[in-house]
């Protein structure tokens, strides 16, 4: 399961990913990057294969053995870095569509955004870093 997910990766939403890559280019997000961190949120997969490709360009010397706030990944990557992410076409980060997603695949995607959300909303209160939830 963990090698169908890891080489196939989720589905991600083609559409955002083409409009965030033509933000991207016309420099949308270079005064703040707090809109696109936002946008990516909304597809969860493209969210996190951002964060992992990311994370493997870092040399560990960079980070000095500290794991950094995976947001902060996104924040702090150049725009050519991100380009090179986001410019890939879709079927290279995944094989897999929402337009085939099962009733119950798209059920289980569904509860795992609200769940996201809720720990999101529920560090606020509790006085941790949101991003980190």
């Amino acid at each position: 399961m963990y090698k169908n997910v890891h080489n196939g990766w989720l589905p991600i939403d083609p559409e955002l990913l083409s409009q965030l890559k033509s933000s991207l280019q016309q420099g949308a997000y270079a005064a703040d990057r707090t809109v696109l961190i936002r946008e990516l949120q909304c597809d969860i997969a493209l969210f996190v294969y951002c964060i992992r490709e990311l994370a493997n360009l870092l040399d560990d010397e960079e980070v000095g053995g500290q794991p950094p706030n995976p947001v902060d990944l996104l924040r702090q990557a150049s725009k050519e870095d991100l380009l090179e992410i986001l410019g890939r076409p879709p079927e290279q980060i995944s094989v897999h569509r929402l337009s085939e997603t099962s009733p119950m695949q798209a059920s289980c995607l569904r509860q795992a955004m609200i769940g996201a959300h809720i720990a999101e909303l529920l560090a606020n209160v509790r006085g941790v870093n949101p991003e980190l939830a």
